[in-house]
């Protein structure tokens, strides 16, 4: 429940379930209800398969409808739902690469649906050191986007985390091509070792 100066702002409930079955397979799912609007604003499920310990397949299905607070604005426009279907593979190679691939369908109410396209890899040359290389196409609503992302954390020290993102995206909605390389760079301290 939050509540604001005119009472309550949002009242909602929310599970969440996971189940194991067979060794091989984990059942899970999350769901958040807005007991206000009377609808379920996140609803997420989904499945792992494990069929040896080097792979994991993994099917979801998500869908969102967005709730505003009680007293804003926002909540007498109507709002459109969104859904998203995701299928995955992620494997390990050895302990210092795994690659991955995925496919997931954006399903819009209003609006063309978006597939998307996935593929990348993780590398550990180092114990402290891992590399991300990630590549993404994605065709439908918006036009047609295709980029990739570089990732390096680091972990120096078990007090501190580091963690650079350099990415880079193609588009040909306009049918003119952007690219764009935008540089994040962050840190983490982990407080937890700084108690005594």
């Amino acid at each position: 429940m939050k509540l604001d100066d005119a009472g309550i702002a949002r009242d909602q409930i929310g599970g969440t379930f996971k189940q194991y079955l067979f060794n091989s397979l984990k059942i899970y799912s999350n769901a958040r209800y807005d007991l206000t609007g009377e609808v379920f604003s996140e609803v997420l499920v989904g499945l792992k398969y494990y069929p040896n310990s080097d792979l994991v397949l993994t099917g979801e299905w998500y869908q969102s409808y967005p709730v505003f607070d009680n007293s804003s604005i926002y909540s007498v426009f109507a709002v459109d739902r969104y859904q998203e279907a995701v299928f995955k593979a992620d494997y390990t190679i050895n302990d210092k690469v795994t690659v991955n691939a995925g496919y997931t369908r954006q399903i819009y109410e209003e609006g063309d649906d978006t597939n998307v396209y996935d593929i990348g890899t993780r590398i550990r040359p180092i114990e402290k050191l891992q590399l991300g290389l990630d590549y993404n196409y994605q065709n439908g609503y918006g036009g047609s986007l295709n980029g990739g992302a570089l990732k390096c954390p680091t972990s120096p020290s078990s007090l501190l985390r580091f963690l650079a993102v350099f990415t880079t995206t193609h588009t040909n909605a306009t049918r003119q091509p952007v690219v764009r390389l935008p540089v994040n760079i962050g840190w983490a301290l982990n407080t937890s070792l700084l108690k005594t």
